[in-house]
């Protein structure tokens, strides 16, 4: 008996943190973490929790209906387990209207678009054709489509990718539409199935829907060229007829929809590279913590740049890779190494994941003293940045920081791992040549690689997030 749970947390939970946290939300968690031993193997730390559970009598119809909510793409493996128990395990839910607010909180509704370019770049099938960037002239009143390289777009979405998969607890998409992705990686499959990313049920049947989806169309159709358009196909479809634009209805009608997803479920969204094109041209923001941290990290690599950078390469235009992308590219050996090095990362960096949703809930609940809280951790750290030559120096002024703020209280190594992190990434490399490095990897002809460099170093800023 004690076997098959040993079993079963190690066939769901990739790492030993992802372990320990699903155990300290259990009722007896406080007692399971007090009992179990640190600096542990995941195999190690599956054996003695399913031991301390069986202990505690604690393996009953709630544990296993706990499993199913956080790991619904493996509920066949934990019916099997729960039966040799004598347990019948609850179904998993597929809808939102299931979901509690400290799961959205730590959450991201991704595009599955975005996740179609993913898959198609770890199984090596490049984009080779051109990609159309719809640009909006305000000054005219009209829009035009210009012509990119999809392998720009292609390559974005893995570096947007990465990054989330690191920063976020879980990564949504609509579950009616997996099928562009679901089955053509093993890789991203093996997400699924740890339930990292959590396919889900999102209704586009209900007013509220459809009333948010149209006030979002009148926000994005800023001209009056977009309105005739998107009016068009919004009688092509109430005729049946199909898209007259297929473009303009991936592109503007798609957007529209994930972002009334988005909002509807009170979760930010990353939207697939041309449509993010199309939402930096408008007004929309959110509040999102992980969205914010990364701007403050950028604004804060952008000035360690142009400290430290020879005055050529500033007047230069370079790429630059965002930290937690350019590190997993850096210790990538090839394509197929990508996802192991990431989620490694993301074990790594669990403490600042951590962080972030105490941020997120302070931003959700709009408590002022945890948001000061918050704000001065990151203008302390701005402040040692600016006076640390390196990384090691800024560490060391971080553990006098934590040490005098923090002594004799239980969050120093919390903090103290935190800012580890944060620093980390405002110190990784910029990043073009360890980008240039990995395509070489993976084998992309010269005449892509030089397009995807390119293309990423002269594209328009673009919205960092967006959520209604």
């Amino acid at each position: 008996m004690e076997e098959s749970i040993e079993r079963l947390f190690v066939t769901l939970f990739t790492t030993a943190t992802a372990l320990r946290a699903f155990l300290r939300d259990l009722p007896e968690g406080a007692e399971l973490e007090a009992a179990l031993p640190e600096g542990i193997s995941r195999v190690s730390l599956a054996g003695a929790a399913a031991s301390a559970l069986l202990r505690r009598g604690a393996i009953d119809v709630g544990f296993f209906a706990r499993l199913t909510r956080k790991f619904p793409g493996r509920q066949r493996r934990i019916v099997e387990a729960a039966r040799a128990f004598g347990i019948e395990a609850p179904p998993a839910e597929s809808s939102d209207e299931t979901t509690g607010p400290d799961e959205r909180l730590g959450s991201l509704l991704v595009d599955n678009w975005l996740l179609q370019d993913v898959a198609n770049f770890f199984r090596g099938r490049f984009q080779q054709e051109h990609a159309q960037y719809l640009d909006i002239d305000h000054a005219a009143d009209s829009h035009r489509y210009r012509r990119g390289w999809a392998i720009v777009s292609q390559v974005e979405s893995v570096l947007n990718f990465i990054t989330e998969l690191v920063l976020r607890d879980h990564l949504w998409v609509e579950q009616d539409h997996v099928d562009a992705w679901v089955g053509h990686d093993d890789g991203l499959d093996s997400l699924v199935h740890t339930a990292l990313v959590r396919p889900k049920r999102l209704s586009t049947d209900l007013p509220r829907f459809r009333q948010r989806r149209r006030h979002i169309l009148d926000q994005i159709c800023v001209t009056r060229s977009l309105r005739e358009v998107q009016g068009r196909i919004e009688q092509d479809f109430a005729d049946r007829r199909g898209a007259s634009d297929p473009m303009h209805s991936q592109v503007v009608y798609g957007t529209a929809g994930n972002l009334a997803r988005s909002a509807l479920i009170g979760v930010p969204h990353l939207p697939h590279p041309l449509r993010k094109h199309v939402l930096a041209q408008t007004s929309f923001a959110g509040r999102d913590a992980v969205a914010e941290v990364q701007g403050w990290i950028q604004r804060e690599r952008a000035e360690l740049f142009e400290r430290t950078m020879p005055g050529g390469l500033l007047r230069a235009a370079h790429v630059t890779v965002a930290p937690i992308a350019a590190l997993a590219l850096m210790d990538s050996r090839d394509m197929s190494d990508l996802l192991r090095v990431t989620l490694q990362l993301r074990d790594h960096h669990a403490p600042l994941r951590e962080w972030l949703g105490y941020y997120q809930r302070a931003l959700y609940l709009e408590d002022p003293m945890a948001l000061m809280e918050c704000n001065e951790t990151l203008a302390s750290l701005e402040t040692f940045i600016k006076r640390a030559p390196n990384l090691q120096e800024y560490g060391q002024m971080c553990f006098d920081l934590c040490a005098q703020r923090y002594a004799d209280q239980p969050e120093l190594a919390q903090r103290l791992d935190t800012a580890t992190s944060l620093g980390t990434l405002v110190f990784a490399p910029k990043g073009e040549a360890i980008l240039r490095r990995f395509l070489q990897k993976c084998d992309l002809t010269p005449r892509l690689e030089d397009e995807a460099v390119n293309g990423l170093r002269t594209s328009e800023p673009r919205a960092s997030r967006t959520c209604l």
